[in-house]
C-alpha cells in the first residue's frame, strides 16, 4: 500500500481507489483491527497475523433522546447479534474465536438483563451484548479484569450497573459449561497471557498497561493509583468502574495500537485537589500509531498529557452518544503538533455544521458523518497500515473511503539529536514537560540552558496551591539570578539562590543538589561547589521537610493541578538536563538524562536515555535548533 507522509492524509480525503468496493478478507500475515459501530455499544474485533482472533467488549445499551446516535443497520436486532454477525463474516476461523476480553463492567461494553432480546433457550442468561454473541460464537478463553469473585479492588454486587455484574457472571458460567476458560487479566511485564494460537508471528507483541486501578510502569513495577495522592487520598476501593478498565498496547512490527476501555477518573487528595489518573497512565505509555479514545472521547477523557504521550496519527472511538468525541476532547486533540485523522464510528452531521469553524473539524474522516466501522489493516512487515471506513448502515461491507499511513518511529528509534529545544515566547505557547520524577529532597539536577529573556522563568519545578519546589531564574534587584529551593506561603519560606549572576540570554551550566539533610548546594557556570545561602521566614534554613510534596516535576512550568502556572513567561533554550535521586540506601541513581531531539515525524522533543523514550510537552510545542 502507498503510504502517506506528514500531513498528506488531508489531501487524500478525496476518493480512494478502494472507495465503493467490498472490504477484502483478512490475509495471513496482516494484523486487522475492526472498531465496530452500531449505536448501542462499544466493541472491537481483532485478527492477529496468524489468524488468532479476539473480541474486546461486546455491549448493549439503549439510549434515547436527542443525543442518541442512530442504531445501525437498524433496530431489528440487538447490538450483540449485529456484532456476532460481523465476526462470523470476517473471522478466518468462522464461529471459533480465541479470546474475549471484557474491559470493565458497564452495559455498553458487556450488555445486561435490562437491554436484551429476552433469555436464552435454556434460561441461563440474557440475550444481550456478549450474552447474545455466545449464541453464535464459540470462545476459547475469556479474560476479565476481576474474575472470579469480582472483588478487585472492592466487591461489585450483582445489582451493579442495573444488573451488569449478574449478567456477566451468568454469561461466564454458560461459556464455561460450553468449554471456555475464564481468567483474570494479568498486569505484569512480559506477560504471555495473550498468545498466538495458529502458528504465531515474530512481529506480534502486546504490552499490559492498566487494570483494576493499577498501572504497569515501564520498569515492571506496578503503581496503585490509590496511593499517588498521599495520605488521605481516594483509595482504589472507591474508584468508579471506568477507572478500573483494562488497558494494553498491541504491536505488529513497528505498528502500535492503544486501547484502554473507558479508563478515566480522578484521585482526590485530602486537601480537595485532584490528580487525573490518565496523567499517571501517560507517563508509562509508549508512542503508538492508532489509539482508541478512552471513554469514547467524552469531555474529560484523553487529557493533554496522554495525547502527547501516545502521539497517534489515527484516533478511533466507539460512539453511541452525541457527546462522544465531544468538542472538549476534540479541542485537546486539535492542539497536537503532528497530523492526526479522527475516525469515530459516528460523528453527528449536525456538529459538522455547528462546529464547522473548529480547526480540527477538517481532520474528521468524512465517512464518520454517515456511520462506519473503522477497519485498520496493518501490512505484514508492520511498516504501513490502511484505514478502511466500512458502511455500518448495512452488511454489504462497502468501503466508503480509505486512507493509507506509514508507521511512525517508536520510542528510542528514529530520533535525530539537535543542539537545543526552545520554548515559545508568547502566552499562547508556554509548553511544559512532565518529567515523571517526584520532587523531593535527595535530588540533584545538572542543566545546560540559555535564555530566560522577557520575564521570570521556571526551569524545573513542582507546585500545588502555595507549596512550591523549583529551579528558576528571576530578576532580583535588577540582577538576573538562579534560584533553587523551596517556598511555602503558609508556613514560611526557604530559598537557596546562586551567588553568580546570570547573563541575560547567555548559555549557562548549573549543578544543584538538595540533600536529604535539607542542604542546598551547587555550582554555576564553572564556579566552585558551595552551600548556597538560605532565606527564611518563620522556619529554620535547613528545614526542607515540605520539599517532599509527592508532586511530579515539570520542565518550563509548574504543575498547578496539571496546568502551567501562567505567572511565568519568557523563552528558554534547553541543551541538556540530567536528574539523579537517592535510592533507599542513600546512593544517587540517574533517573533522567534528556537530550534535545526531533522525532521521525518532525516533532521536537526531549529524548530520555534512561527510559529510552521521548518526552513531549503537554501543551504548546517545542522548537528545535
Amino acid at each position: 500500500m502507498a503510504a502517506l507522509g506528514l500531513g498528506a492524509f488531508r489531501s487524500a480525503m478525496a476518493a480512494h481507489p478502494l472507495a465503493g468496493t467490498t472490504l477484502p478478507k483478512w490475509e495471513r500475515g496482516h494484523f486487522r483491527i475492526n472498531v465496530l459501530y452500531n449505536g448501542m455499544s462499544e466493541s472491537t474485533f481483532l485478527v492477529f497475523p496468524d489468524g488468532t482472533s479476539m473480541l474486546i467488549d461486546c455491549g448493549d445499551y439503549v439510549f434515547g433522546g436527542a443525543d442518541a446516535l442512530p442504531h445501525l443497520p437498524d433496530d431489528t436486532r440487538r447490538a450483540g447479534e449485529w456484532i456476532a454477525r460481523f465476526v462470523l463474516r470476517e473471522n478466518p476461523n468462522g464461529a471459533k474465536v480465541d479470546y474475549f476480553m471484557l474491559s470493565h463492567y458497564h452495559s455498553d461494553h458487556s450488555g445486561n438483563g435490562t437491554y436484551s432480546a429476552g433469555r436464552s433457550a435454556g434460561g441461563s442468561h440474557a440475550l444481550s451484548g456478549i450474552g447474545q454473541a455466545i449464541e453464535s460464537l464459540e470462545f476459547a478463553t475469556i479474560i476479565d479484569r476481576s474474575y472470579p469473585d469480582v472483588d478487585d479492588p472492592a466487591p461489585r454486587p450483582d445489582t451493579f450497573d442495573e444488573g451488569t455484574v449478574k449478567h456477566v457472571k451468568e454469561v461466564y458460567a454458560e461459556a464455561i459449561r460450553r468449554g471456555a476458560t475464564v481468567e483474570k487479566f494479568r498486569l505484569e511485564k512480559g506477560s504471555a497471557q495473550i498468545a498466538l494460537r495458529h502458528g504465531g508471528s515474530a512481529l506480534f507483541s502486546f504490552t499490559p498497561l492498566c487494570a483494576n486501578g493499577k498501572v504497569l510502569r515501564r520498569d515492571g513495577t506496578v503503581l496503585d493509583l490509590g496511593t499517588v495522592g498521599g495520605e488521605g487520598c481516594t483509595q482504589r476501593s472507591a474508584f468508579g468502574e471506568n477507572a478500573l478498565s483494562i488497558g494494553l498496547v498491541f504491536g505488529h512490527g513497528d505498528f502500535r495500537y492503544y486501547t484502554a476501555g473507558d479508563f478515566e477518573g480522578y484521585v482526590t487528595r485530602a486537601d480537595g485537589s485532584r490528580i487525573n489518573i490518565e496523567d499517571e497512565l501517560a507517563k508509562e505509555c509508549p508512542k503508538v500509531d492508532v489509539a482508541k479514545a478512552d471513554h469514547h472521547g467524552c469531555y474529560q477523557a484523553m487529557p493533554d498529557s496522554l495525547i502527547a504521550a501516545l502521539r497517534a496519527r489515527l484516533v478511533v472511538a466507539g460512539t453511541w452518544h452525541a457527546a462522544h468525541m465531544g468538542p472538549e476532547a476534540m479541542e485537546r486533540f486539535g492542539k497536537a503538533a503532528w497530523p492526526c485523522l479522527y475516525a469515530p464510528g459516528h460523528f453527528p452531521a449536525s456538529r459538522r455544521y455547528s462546529e464547522a469553524g473548529r480547526p480540527w473539524m477538517k481532520d474528521v474522516a468524512a465517512e464518520s458523518f454517515e456511520g462506519a466501522h473503522a477497519v485498520i489493516d496493518v501490512a505484514p512487515d508492520g511498516k504501513t497500515y490502511r484505514l478502511m471506513m466500512v458502511r455500518a448502515g448495512d452488511e454489504s461491507g462497502t468501503i466508503l473511503g480509505a486512507y493509507d499511513f506509514a508507521t511512525s518511529a517508536k520510542d528510542g528509534a528514529g530520533v535525530t539529536f539537535v543542539d537545543c529545544v526552545k520554548t515559545g515566547t508568547t502566552s499562547a505557547n508556554r509548553p511544559y514537560v512532565d518529567v515523571g520524577v517526584i520532587a523531593r529532597s535527595g535530588t540533584k539536577v545538572e542543566a545546560r540552558f540559555s535564555g530566560c529573556a522577557g520575564g521570570d522563568k521556571i526551569l524545573l519545578g513542582a507546585e500545588r496551591g502555595d507549596v512550591h519546589v523549583m529551579w528558576m531564574s528571576r530578576t532580583d534587584g535588577g540582577r538576573r539570578k538562579m534560584y533553587a529551593g523551596y517556598a511555602n506561603a503558609r508556613s514560611g519560606r526557604w530559598w537557596g539562590d546562586g551567588t553568580t549572576e546570570m547573563s541575560e540570554g547567555a548559555y549557562h551550566e548549573m549543578t544543584c543538589e538538595i540533600t536529604r539533610g535539607g542542604t542546598v548546594r551547587g555550582a554555576f557556570d564553572g564556579g566552585a561547589t558551595s552551600v548556597w545561602r538560605g532565606k527564611t521566614s518563620g522556619r529554620a534554613a535547613t528545614d526542607l521537610g515540605d520539599f517532599d510534596t509527592g508532586l511530579d516535576m515539570f520542565l518550563f512550568g509548574l504543575n498547578h493541578n496539571g496546568r502551567l502556572w501562567d505567572g511565568w513567561s519568557g523563552e528558554t533554550a534547553l541543551y541538556g538536563l540530567k536528574i539523579w535521586q537517592t535510592d533507599d540506601a542513600g546512593a544517587y541513581r540517574l533517573v533522567r538524562s534528556f537530550k534535545p531531539c526531533v522525532d521521525a515525524d518532525g516533532v521536537a522533543a526531549l529524548y530520555d536515555e534512561v527510559s529510552g523514550a521521548p518526552f513531549y510537552p503537554a501543551n504548546g510545542r517545542l522548537y528545535a535548533e
